[in-house]
């Protein structure tokens, strides 16, 4: 039963790292496109990928303290 909730756990950090690269590579597109900004893709996707990274768990934070309240 253990094993099953650590697989469980470790796909949806796998699909959340995915999301998170996928909406900074949006970001990048659109800033390059619109803006024109000199920036570079590899940086702006790290950077919104940890930001939404940590929006989403924070947010599975509050759900689980909710839940067990």
């Amino acid at each position: 039963m253990k094993l099953g909730i650590l697989l469980n756990r470790i796909w949806d950090v796998f699909v959340y790292a995915l999301v998170a690269i996928a909406l900074g590579s949006l970001v990048y597109y659109i800033m390059m496109e619109s803006f024109n900004l000199p920036i570079y893709a590899l940086p702006c996707s790290i950077i919104f990928g940890i930001l939404f990274f940590l929006f989403i768990l924070r947010e599975e934070k509050k759900l689980k303290s909710a839940q067990d309240s």
